[in-house]
Parts: structure tokens; C-alpha cells; sequence
């Protein structure tokens, strides 16, 4: 029997929107399968609020610290470093109590671009079990380590003296004057520059016998000033003295600050050096009439 003509093309076209629905429906099968795949269900992190950290110098003179970021470990998997104040989040362990390790960290030298775990501090640590989507607010405590060199001037009071001297460069000395911009009964080493005593120039009255081993060796202080000024080390060696300038301190009027200066690069190129001196210095601009360089809390840290 013949088929009729007429009934061909709809038997056809059905067949056709069938098959292409079909291809449709399994191509969706697909990419929802491969998108489980791909981007499985994600745990719901806890989050740390960091506003401040506490530096316990264990000492009864005021000073400042700047630690400006926190370095971050979970578990033993660091994940990140956040510039304080932070808020950031942090996936804890399901079955139990998340390890949290917080390092302290630095602009090496002042310098924004050059940050890094300060060495000296013990790292803040603790266990807890975190709830998702609760929000912890921490407060890191940090401290110096046990079996450090520490030296330190912390111009104690007017009677007491310190331990800087003036160089044969320097025309103009440290006054020791009582300031409690950093804490009360606090007292700090001033020096003026004015046109009449344009230049400054201390040098520790101790030498420094470094290791040359590659272990960090640092010098802090707090400083407030309306002129920039240098700090650096006199490197003795057999023949022959080395003035050697490490870092420009800029311009901090109205408040103290506190730098973090790295010393081990230079001190380990000059390993036949048998001895160091710290050294703060500065000469008076001819763009200005006079200046004031504050200088407190002057440490030299190494191993």
C-alpha cells in the first residue's frame, strides 16, 4: 500500500524536535554533572576581626611598637597576610579544634613595599573551635623571644646619663627632656638644629660584636621629627673606618613612630669587620631655620 504524501513531512518534523529535545535535556544532564564536579558544595567559613595587637617589652619604660599586618597560619597552611585592621575569613576543622598561629609583621625599614614576619617576637598561637559564619574579635599579644642580644637606651632621666656620645662631626648634642607623647613620666633625647648648630652626629659609647652567620640583627626606635635624619653603623675593620648611612628616617612631626631597621645585609658584606657602632645623625636644611629630631626607646636586637 502507498503511503500518503502528505503525512511524510509532519511524521518527519516530529521525529526531528524530538531528537533535538533530546540532545537538549542531556546536555544540560552534562553540565550540571560536571559543574558538581567542578565546584563542589563550599564549607562556610568563621571570621577573625583584628583591630590592634599588644607588645608586652616587659619593661617599665613606655614604648611604642608597629606592627602593621598579621601573618596567618590555619591548621599549618598559611592563608595570607592582612594589614591591620582586618577582617578575614578562615575555615576551621570540622572535627575539632582549629589551630590558629598569628606572626607579627613589619615594614622592613619603614618601607610599605617591604613587609616581612618581624624575627624577634614569639608567634601568638591558640586551639579553638570555630562556629561558620560567627566573627571573632582578636587581640594578638606578642613578646620578644628568650636567648636574645638586646641593647637599649631608653633615656631614663635627665641625672642618668645615656649611652651615646657626640662625634667630631657633630656640632650640637642630645638634651634629654622629659615628653609623655609616648607615656607618662616618660623621657626622651631631643636635639635642635638651628643655623648657629647645624650638625648632629651620636655614636653608641658600647661596641657591637655581630654575628656574621646571616641571623637577623635589627635596630627599632621611636622617633618624632620636623627634619629627616639618618641612621647607619660605624664599621671598624683593620685599616680602615666605614661611615656606612642604612636608612633616611623622613619627616613624622606631631606624633612618635617606631622603625624597624634591618642591619644583617650590610653587617654580613662586612664579615672581616671586627666591631660595630650605631650611629644617628643630621644636618640642618638651608631651606629651613630650625628643626627638632625626639629620639626614644633606641634598641639594637640580634642573636
Amino acid at each position: 500500500m502507498r503511503s500518503l504524501p502528505f503525512l511524510n513531512k509532519p511524521v518527519k518534523s516530529i521525529f526531528l524536535r524530538l531528537k533535538f529535545l533530546f540532545e537538549i535535556i542531556t546536555g544540560f544532564i552534562l553540565l550540571f554533572s560536571s559543574c558538581n564536579i567542578i565546584d563542589p558544595d563550599e564549607e562556610i567559613p568563621a571570621y577573625f576581626k583584628i583591630d590592634s595587637v599588644f607588645v608586652d617589652y616587659d619593661t617599665q619604660y613606655p614604648q611604642l611598637h608597629n606592627i602593621s599586618d598579621v601573618w596567618v597560619t590555619v591548621n599549618g597552611d598559611r592563608i595570607g597576610t592582612f594589614e591591620i585592621p582586618a577582617l578575614f575569613p578562615v575555615i576551621g576543622n570540622s572535627t575539632g579544634k582549629t589551630n590558629v598561629v598569628i606572626m607579627p609583621g613589619i615594614k622592613v625599614n619603614g618601607i610599605a613595599a617591604t613587609r616581612d614576619i618581624y624575627p624577634f617576637f614569639d608567634y601568638y598561637e591558640f586551639d579553638t573551635v570555630l562556629t561558620p559564619m560567627n566573627v571573632y574579635e582578636i587581640k594578638p599579644h606578642f613578646k620578644y623571644k628568650e636567648g636574645l642580644n638586646i641593647w637599649t637606651e631608653h633615656f631614663p632621666g635627665i641625672a642618668q646619663g645615656y649611652k651615646f656620645e657626640m662625634t667630631s662631626q657633630s656640632d650640637t648634642s642630645i638634651l634629654v627632656q622629659e615628653d609623655t607623647l609616648i607615656g607618662s613620666n616618660n623621657y626622651v633625647g631631643n636635639i635642635y638644629l638651628t643655623v648657629e648648630h647645624p650638625k648632629f652626629q651620636c655614636v653608641t659609647t658600647d661596641d657591637f660584636y655581630f654575628p656574621t652567620n646571616g641571623s637577623k640583627i635589627y635596630a627599632e626606635l621611636d622617633y618624632m621629627n620636623t627634619q629627616e635624619f639618618e641612621v647607619g653603623l660605624f664599621v671598624y675593620k683593620t685599616a680602615q673606618l666605614i661611615e656606612a648611612p642604612l636608612v633616611i628616617i623622613n619627616p613624622h612631626p606631631g606624633n612618635y613612630n617606631r622603625i624597624y631597621v634591618d642591619l644583617t645585609q650590610y653587617v654580613n658584606n662586612n664579615a672581616d669587620a671586627f666591631k660595630f657602632k650605631f650611629y644617628i645623625g643630621a644636618e640642618k636644611p638651608d631651606t629651613i631655620s630650625n628643626s627638632k629630631i625626639s629620639i626614644d626607646n633606641v634598641t639594637i636586637i640580634y642573636y
